[in-house]
């Protein structure tokens, strides 16, 4: 696999089929904003920068310091429904009033007392309501600065998953960073804490108070010494990553339409564009089927996530990649169920079946053909009784199923073989072993077995117990990445035309 030693830039060329329908960008208005989702569009790519931090006043001249912490970044694909609407809050970066305590930047930013700077606001979306609980990414806002009268410290950097602590020049306690889990401590008093979705700050008219950025969980306020930045949050997001104290000025939002290749049961074609001699490849394995209940037809969603895989390629104009999409599985109540489109090991009664892996093919349609594969999650055993969810889809290896009684789960397929399968040592027999491009199936008797997910190579399958993830593949190509048990439902893929430009090119 090739290495990047220095990747400046890539350029989406997004004017070819496969890629986006449109891009949208959000500034800051101090008020709620919608985004409409497109008909036929089912998948966003969604980025976010938090605002900066306030800047602090000056004793003597009453000149802004531009002392507060830089706004985080927050970015990921969002799965969404054609038609509906999303909720749009897009952080502000608080101005400066001078000869009196500020405001707090638009979305959660916290206010400042006199001398110090307010912190800025967080900026995120929300699916299915407005409240802070429909938060599905955020990316943190800074901490407000505090350098102005004298020189206390600077705001803290808005998060990544946690916000930066305010600094302190003068010994001080500076506000903290929030978290995923709760807002940053106050720092001297009287600064207060970050709360859900608000920084710190001051309740009163006091002096030198750095206020925490917005976030997630905000950032603690502080006196005498910078307020804490918020935390970004990434949670609601696929293959979602985050970055802190990136962003001057007030916060953005951007959306991107995406038009990925979906589940169709059939190979798909994508031909090189004239001009395009290089591509982005992602791809999403499909998650593994889910159990059936012993004396209800419910299904019981505990089929492995999906594993995704990427990189780059080089290509020639006008020649042809093959795109195969995997599945989840259904359940077929009642009997064994057939595995996922593309190598998911097909399940027996009660078990759920492997999903099917999505990859990518060049110069023909052979399993040995693939240039990337993302594995299938193993098929779920917890319906009757509960004996085990199935195994993520890889990772370079898929991961192992889980085992809740007495029995062995199906191991995860690897770069060499395919994964392990499991039995009872006889008495209803072994289930099968994954296989190139193959998740393993349930043998002897159709009772209980899980079928495995597919992938390079496929998982096991596993009697009375989670049957194993399929794995990855990236071999041969530039930057290239794998990612384990990320996906839910069925697989896609992306197949994106880029202009790079590397400063020192491969290693």
């Amino acid at each position: 696999m090739k290495q990047l030693s220095v990747f400046i830039t890539a350029v989406l060329m997004m004017a070819f089929s496969n890629l986006a329908y449109s891009q949208q960008t959000f500034d800051f208005t101090g008020a709620a904003q919608t985004y409409d989702v497109p008909n036929d569009v089912n998948l966003l790519k969604v980025e976010t920068w938090g605002a900066q931090g306030g800047g602090s006043e000056a004793c003597d001249t009453n000149e802004n310091q531009d002392d507060g912490g830089l706004g985080g970044y927050a970015v990921g694909y969002l799965m969404v429904t054609p038609g509906e609407t999303l909720n749009v809050y897009v952080g502000g970066k608080p101005g400066q009033v001078n000869g009196t305590g500020s405001p707090g930047g638009f979305n959660g930013g916290g206010a400042s007392g006199q001398y110090g700077g307010a912190g800025g606001g967080a900026s995120d979306i929300r699916m299915g309501g407005s409240a802070l609980e429909d938060r599905v990414v955020v990316a943190g806002g800074g901490g407000g600065g505090n350098t102005g009268c004298p020189d206390h410290g600077t705001g803290g950097a808005g998060g990544a998953l946690i916000g930066g602590d305010g600094i302190t020049f003068l010994n001080r306690v500076p506000g903290l960073g929030g978290t995923q889990m709760a807002g940053g401590a106050a720092g001297d008093s009287p600064g207060t804490a970050g709360t859900l979705g608000q920084g710190g700050g001051t309740s009163g008219d006091d002096y030198h108070i750095g206020g925490g950025g917005g976030g997630y969980y905000g950032g603690g306020g502080a006196y005498a010494a910078g307020g804490g930045g918020g935390s970004s949050y990434i949670d609601g997001l696929l293959n979602g990553s985050t970055e802190g104290g990136v962003n001057t000025g007030n916060g953005k939002v951007v959306i991107t339409a995406l038009d990925p290749y979906e589940f169709t049961g059939t190979p798909q074609v994508y031909e090189v564009p004239e001009g395009v001699t290089y591509v982005k490849m992602e791809t999403w394995g499909a998650q593994g089927g889910d159990s059936e209940a012993c004396n209800v037809a419910e299904n019981q969603a505990d089929g492995g996530l999906g594993g995704y895989a990427a990189g780059y390629l080089s290509v020639t104009p006008g020649e042809l990649l093959y795109v195969y999409v995997g599945n989840k599985p259904g359940q077929v109540n009642g009997t064994g169920s057939p595995g996922g489109y593309n190598g998911g090991g097909a399940s027996g009664q009660y078990g759920g079946a492997g999903g099917g892996a999505t990859d990518i093919r060049r110069g023909a349609t052979e399993l040995t053909d693939r240039i990337i594969v993302a594995g299938g999650g193993g098929g779920g055993n917890t319906g009757c009784p509960d004996y085990g969810t199935g195994g993520g889809g890889g990772g370079l290896t898929g991961n192992d199923g889980v085992q809740l009684e007495d029995f062995v789960a199906g191991l995860g397929g690897t770069q060499i073989a395919g994964g392990t399968g499991s039995g009872d040592n006889g008495f209803d027999g072994f289930g099968e072993d994954g296989s190139l491009g193959q998740g393993g199936n349930g043998t002897i008797t159709p009772y209980h077995f899980a079928g495995g997910g597919g992938g390079y190579y496929g998982g096991g399958a596993a009697y009375a117990s989670g049957a194993g993830g399929g794995s990855s593949y990236i071999d041969g190509l530039d930057a290239a990445e794998t990612i384990g048990a990320v996906n839910a439902g069925d697989g896609f893929a992306l197949i994106t035309p880029v202009d790079l430009i590397f400063e020192d090119g491969f290693e």
